[in-house]
């Protein structure tokens, strides 16, 4: 049984990482321009409060999933798994 990095459970008979293929490339996206929205108004806060500036980059995090990279790495998963999915043909009916 694999988990998503979201929280979601699927079960997955390959054993290549498709932590982030659970999940859709949308939702993927829209947690990705959330967190990077956030990270840029901790940037903006950071002149008139740190704490609040602090605030906004934990809420980027939460969204993000981590760090920028760990949120890009998922995504080039999540879009060649999809893309790899499409290419295999479905399995016949038993």
């Amino acid at each position: 049984m694999k988990i998503c990095i979201y929280g979601k459970m699927k079960k997955d008979k390959k054993e290549s990482s498709e932590m982030a293929a659970a999940c859709p490339v949308k939702r993927h996206l829209r947690r990705g321009f959330a967190g990077l929205g956030l990270l840029v108004a901790a940037a903006v806060a950071y002149g008139y409060s740190i704490w609040l500036s602090l605030a906004f980059v934990a809420v980027a995090a939460f969204f993000l999933r981590g760090c920028p990279v760990c949120w890009s790495f998922w995504l080039y998963e999540a879009l060649r798994d999809k893309k790899r999915a499409a290419q295999t043909p479905p399995d016949p009916p038993a």
